[in-house]
């Protein structure tokens, strides 16, 4: 892991694919992000199932596409 950004907090507001991604480069990279998700669905990764088979609804489980989106991150969460 680089510690370029190393002292550079980011505060990520963000979901679906493109900018979890950026974050996850940045944190990556060193940078402190917090990720802070919808009070009540969360991010709308969390729900989705990829497989060979195709996306579908997430029954339950490791999602590895929001894991490896989300590296490296702390989640702040209302409850």
């Amino acid at each position: 892991m680089s510690e370029m950004l190393k002292g550079v907090k980011i505060l990520e507001l963000a979901n679906w694919v493109a900018a979890p991604s950026a974050c996850a480069m940045l944190a990556d990279m060193g940078a402190e992000v917090i990720k802070i998700e919808h009070p009540e669905t969360g991010d709308a990764v969390r729900s989705l199932n990829v497989t060979t088979a195709g996306i579908g609804t997430n029954t339950g489980g490791l999602n590895t596409v929001f894991e490896q989106l989300n590296r490296g991150k702390t989640w702040w969460s209302r409850t």
